[in-house]
């Protein structure tokens, strides 16, 4: 979305939580990883892919923000409902990166249903 320049900002986005480095990773967790208990702070232990690979990207200097969306398909709303929740979601918070760090390249994680939503 930006390019990667020295006039890269290291400002917050508080209720994003993630700061504004060269790259940004928006990552889109799993069916049933996504309920927003975890908050977006990447260095929170968790099990799911989607945090393992940011905490990776996290020792490469490119900070990772999560989009969350009602990820309890097949018992709580279908599949369906929950990718297209995922969707705007996702959408919301692509904007909003690329908005509040303009400088920044923006890249996407997503398993197993947060890759369907990250497409």
């Amino acid at each position: 979305m930006g390019g990667v320049g020295a006039a890269h900002a290291q400002s917050s986005l508080p209720d994003l939580g993630i700061r504004c480095t060269p790259v940004v990773n928006v990552a889109v967790p799993g069916g049933g990883q996504s309920l927003n208990v975890l908050g977006n702070n990447p260095e929170i232990p968790s099990p799911s892919y989607t945090s393992q690979v940011a905490r990776e990207l996290s020792a490469r200097g490119i900070s990772t923000v999560r989009s969350h969306y009602s990820s309890i398909p097949f018992v709580g709303i279908p599949y369906l409902a929950a990718q297209q929740q995922g969707v705007d979601n996702l959408n919301a918070t692509l904007s909003r990166v690329a908005r509040e760090c303009p400088a920044s390249d923006i890249t996407l994680t997503g398993y197993p249903l947060g890759a369907d939503i990250a497409g």
